[in-house]
């Protein structure tokens, strides 16, 4: 009894054994492609900061990039990097406009091939799978509107409450 018992114990482990394998070995790829999706996110954050900061200097964002892409640890022949910059004055016809012509619209788009585990090329059909993110800020000069009257008014009624505190 005890012997068939130990037969039996065997023969599950035996078939267990793969599917564990596979299941762990998916927990680690899952996981490498999550962290290169985070880089990829922290990537993009400086690029815009980059790009949003010396805005004078777009020949120089393939060469940051590049060097960026190193530190966190992404290969920088897999990446695609898109960026678009556009003017406010797309916005023609709405009272905003001379608020907002001064402010550049930049859009980033970051594509990463990542190389998959020879397991998941085998079950996929693929050797890698592209991460993208897309990501939109705009650049210009502060962010400044003023409303001369208005303040004027509450500068006024702010010094008449004053004054009916002194005289109380």
């Amino acid at each position: 009894m005890k012997r068939k018992n130990k037969a039996q114990a065997l023969a599950e482990f035996v078939i267990l054994i793969p599917i564990l394998l596979v299941f762990f070995i998916g927990i680690w790829q899952f996981a490498e492609i999550f962290i290169t999706k985070i880089k990829i996110a922290i990537l993009e954050r400086e690029i815009m900061m980059y790009i949003t900061s010396d805005i004078d200097e777009e020949e120089n964002v393939n060469e940051f990039v590049e060097n960026y892409s190193k530190i966190l640890g992404l290969k920088y022949e897999n990446l695609d990097i898109k960026y678009k910059s556009f003017l406010g004055d797309n916005l023609k016809g709405n009272f905003l406009i001379n608020v907002f012509n001064k402010f550049i619209s930049i859009r980033v788009i970051i594509s990463y091939k990542e190389k998959l585990l020879p397991l998941f090329s085998l079950i996929t059909g693929k050797k890698q799978i592209k991460l993208t993110t897309d990501l939109h800020t705009a650049h210009g000069g502060s962010f400044n509107l003023t409303l001369d009257n208005m303040i004027t008014k509450l500068v006024q009624i702010f010094d008449v409450r004053k004054d009916d505190e002194k005289n109380n």
